[in-house]
């Protein structure tokens, strides 16, 4: 399989995507907390070195996976790349 380099970028995560009161999205690539449920439970793992070749995690997200239990998704609906960080739940997204 050939895996060509496309160009990604962090748009947010699941703590700072969401409107705390509604749970609309402050991002476009999910409608609400809801739609992003889905999403979730219709994402397909993929590996790490998949998910490296495609995205580039910015310098101010770090985590170390000695230290943190991560897993790679993609979400292949909206072409969402996820990276997430079982330890602290949280979901990064990068599209």
């Amino acid at each position: 399989m050939k895996i060509i380099k496309i160009s990604t970028e962090y748009i947010g995560n699941c703590k700072n995507s969401f409107d705390p009161n509604t749970g609309d999205s402050l991002i476009n690539c999910f409608c609400d907390v809801s739609d992003f449920a889905v999403q979730e439970e219709n994402g397909k793992e993929i590996t790490e070195k998949v998910f490296n070749s495609i995205v580039t995690i910015p310098p101010d997200i770090k985590l170390d996976a000695k230290n943190h239990q991560l897993r790679y998704f993609v979400y292949e609906d909206r072409n969402i790349y996820v990276l997430y960080d079982q330890n602290d739940d949280i979901h990064y997204f990068f599209q």
